[in-house]
């Protein structure tokens, strides 16, 4: 749907696309940041937007406050009491988390357990992006080599698989590690967040269903 727009290009943020991903760019003095999670594709040339339904779109950070790898190391593991990468003795159920940095973004432990071995990551918790995203760092971490990042893999969060993707690179968000709604919809999650305490919870009512493709498992 196009929609006729009297604003101006350094008004509204744009995406273009890299990939199966897109890329939210801000001028260097745009501080208005209630926008940018906004479905817009913004054509500066014609002034003029439209709003996409892709499912591959990933909009889940703005650049002006963006966690790299070395927040996940130190201020996120500082936060969440537990440090990112670390070996783990048994997997996790629930997601025990906290909001993270001037956004407030909900940022939890989960354990990810490959050919044996059980690591705690960190994730963002993304109810806007349709697919479940894990870094190259933490594939790295496992000795896991995925040549395609177009190309999903099992993989095991807290007890319950999942197919997952491999976080897009280049872009702002390429160090972290999203979970979105495939995995919350396949295991009926149960979100509990308490903003005054600045802590949420995330708990299941299924333990394990095997892995589910389709993308429309909260509408059944």
């Amino acid at each position: 749907m196009r929609l006729l727009s009297s604003l101006t290009s350094f008004e509204v943020p744009y995406y273009y696309h890299k990939g199966i991903a897109f890329k939210t760019v801000f001028p260097q003095n745009y501080n208005n940041k209630k926008l940018f999670a906004l479905p817009y594709h913004f054509l500066p040339t014609v002034k003029t937007f439209y709003t996409r339904n892709s499912h591959d779109d990933v909009m889940v950070i703005d650049v002006h406050d963006a966690i790299k790898s070395e927040d996940l190391h130190k201020k996120v593991s500082e936060k969440l009491h537990v440090k990112y990468l670390s070996n783990s003795a048994q997997e996790l159920d629930e997601v025990k988390g906290n909001f993270i940095g001037d956004n407030t973004r909900p940022f939890g432990v989960m354990t990810m357990k490959i050919n044996g071995q059980v690591k705690n990551i960190h994730f963002l918790i993304a109810t806007g992006s349709p697919k479940t995203y894990i870094c190259r760092e933490v594939l790295d971490s496992f000795k896991l080599t995925i040549p395609n990042s177009n190309e999903t893999f099992t993989t095991r969060l807290n007890k319950r698989q999942i197919l997952a993707n491999v976080t897009p690179g280049g872009f702002y968000f390429s160090d972290l590690n999203i979970l979105g709604t495939d995995y919350l919809c396949q295991y009926k999650a149960q979100l509990f967040k308490d903003f005054e305490q600045g802590h949420f919870a995330i708990k299941f009512d299924n333990y394990y269903s095997g892995i589910n493709t389709t993308q429309d498992n909260c509408t059944k």
